[in-house]
């Protein structure tokens, strides 16, 4: 109502603005840049990137304005974007969206940069499958993470097959490695099959070794048999290990033989 009924100009209306909502161009307010962040349940690729660009015009000196580190240079001219800091803007804001973006835009934007088209000349393309974009980049990585998990997952699947193939031979050969060599190697073939049969995750079946006290798919029937039968530091011998399996698997109910097919 104030507004309304003393407003003489729209110089006047905004200059109540600024007074009210301490709009002003001071140091401090252009570090508040920093606060920003990309939150997409809130924000599109475009409204950040405008919100971005506003913030920087509210910090653009005006007339008169001295620049101290310039020699108390007085600015004659109202200061002004120029082309080469508007696609400088559009790129930053892609970097605060998620830093993995601007190399993807490079690598398909690039080409179509050419005979003076500027980055800005592709800003409602590119704002636009932002989106789509980082879709594919998390499905990328996933597949990548997925693809490692496997790997690891064979590996220790064949480092327990063939430990169980050379039998006693493994001792003889351990001995021979320096002890931390022992130490990766052992860490690296860890493998139960009981959390095997029992279709147990992944991490669970390779976090341990078959008989551990540790190990979840063992009834408590199970680890009295083992601590009576093993102290709790010494190791399965390979030539009992596939029997122990076995019993193990008759006692849950399980066939060893059915998952010969499964990974």
């Amino acid at each position: 109502m104030m507004i309304i009924k003393q407003a003489t100009s729209l110089k006047w209306i905004w200059e109540e603005l600024t007074l009210i909502y301490q709009h002003q161009h001071k140091g401090k307010e252009f570090l508040s840049i920093a606060d920003l962040e990309y939150n997409p349940s809130e924000n599109t690729p475009l409204s950040f990137y405008n919100s971005y660009r506003a913030k920087l015009l509210e910090n653009m000196k005006p007339v008169g304005t001295i620049v101290k580190w310039k020699n108390n240079t007085i600015l004659k001219t109202a200061e002004t974007i120029s082309p080469t800091f508007e696609d400088h803007i559009l790129l930053t804001s892609l970097l605060i969206i998620d830093k993995r973006l601007p190399a993807k835009i490079k690598e398909i934007y690039g080409p179509r940069m050419e005979e003076g088209v500027f980055l800005m000349d592709l800003k409602m393309d590119i704002l636009s499958n932002v989106t789509k974009i980082l879709e594919d980049l998390d499905g990328d990585t996933n597949n990548i993470n997925a693809a490692k998990v496997d790997e690891n997952f064979q590996a220790a699947y064949m480092g327990q097959a063939n430990r169980r193939a050379r039998g006693r031979g493994r001792y003889s050969n351990n001995r021979q490695q320096p002890r931390y060599q022992q130490q990766q190697q052992q860490q690296r073939n860890k493998f139960c099959w009981l959390c095997h049969l029992t279709r147990q995750e992944r991490n669970v079946i390779l976090s341990h070794e078959i008989g551990d006290l540790n190990c979840p798919s063992l009834s408590q029937r199970d680890l009295e048999g083992i601590k009576t039968k093993y102290s709790v530091n010494s190791a399965v011998p390979v030539d009992e290990e596939e029997d122990l399996v076995e019993k193990m698997a008759q006692l849950h109910g399980y066939d060893n033989e059915d998952t010969s097919g499964e990974e």
